[in-house]
């Protein structure tokens, strides 16, 4: 399924409300920004590269890794998520889909 997601389906999203299940706890976080990344793919099939930063609420920061996010729109999806940095509103996360 990961295969057919693309920024557009993700931008549909945006500022919805996303579970993202930890370690240590399930995480509220939000869809902040969904954007396309580099050269559009010239090949028939295949996907404009694109990246998804979340927020977490709260300031509690794992490590990178894949992890279970879901959401009601798309239901459950395994993300690897790299931390970026925290700001104002919690902790921001980002997954890269080539």
């Amino acid at each position: 399924m990961l295969g057919t997601l693309t920024c557009e389906t993700f931008a549909q999203c945006m500022n919805q409300g996303f579970k993202i299940h930890a370690p240590s706890a399930v995480v509220e976080a939000e869809l902040i920004e969904a954007k396309a990344v580099g050269a559009p793919c010239s090949e028939e099939g295949m996907r404009q590269p694109f990246c998804l930063v979340f927020r977490a609420r709260g300031r509690e920061l794992f490590e990178q890794g894949t992890f279970q996010v879901e959401c009601e729109g798309l239901g459950k999806l395994d993300l690897f998520l790299v931390p970026i940095e925290p700001d104002d509103g919690g902790t921001r996360y980002e997954a890269v889909f080539g």
